[in-house]
């Protein structure tokens, strides 16, 4: 696979170009963290919230462009939260995912959950047919990001990948039912 450098004021840029299969969409661009990027910043895990602001901020210029964003957004960040927020308001074609959570035991300690289920609720899939109530239930609740992040963004999508019984990932599912949150105690999708 070849690759290259390009140097700026801002630092290093390395592309990485890969072949994808003849069929495969030619206009997607992937922003990677890398092991380098990591050690430019000197370690810091996860990163500020305002090199992603930037990238928002950078992007908003293209109104043919979408970013997906494959990192949690779920704490509010004193001064990061409100970054996120303004680029936000400069550029709407921002993707965000969650996490799924298998298990209750955090729920209670999720601050703002019910508001920003609200705001996931724009996004779910309506007339799904379950005759008899039978799709597989794994997961307990969603985590949505927090309303800053989530209210002005183009989408949500969860990330969990739902491993087999001895632990491997065979399958990336595309819709989770979660048991008994809707308005009315119905699953939703």
């Amino acid at each position: 696979f070849p690759s290259h450098d390009k140097e700026s004021e801002s630092g290093r840029i390395e592309y990485t170009k890969y072949l994808p299969p003849e069929r495969a969409r030619q206009d997607i661009q992937i922003i990677g963290i890398t092991t380098n990027t990591l050690e430019q910043l000197q370690g810091t895990w996860p990163l500020p919230w305002g090199i992603y602001a930037n990238i928002v901020e950078k992007f908003a210029s293209s109104k043919n462009n979408m970013l997906m964003f494959d990192i949690f957004f779920l704490d509010y960040k004193p001064g990061q939260t409100e970054a996120m927020a303004k680029a936000l308001e400069k550029n709407s074609n921002v993707l965000f995912d969650y996490p799924m959570e298998t298990s209750l035991q955090s729920k209670d300690v999720v601050l703002n959950l019910e508001k920003r289920i609200e705001i996931l609720r724009r996004y779910k899939l309506k007339n799904v047919k379950d005759e008899g109530d039978i799709g597989v239930s794994w997961v307990k609740f969603p985590q949505p990001p927090i309303e800053p992040i989530a209210n002005p963004s183009n989408g949500l999508g969860f990330a969990n990948v739902k491993k087999d019984e001895d632990g491997l990932n065979r399958k990336m599912p595309l819709v989770a039912k979660v048991r008994n949150t809707g308005p009315g105690g119905e699953p939703e999708y």
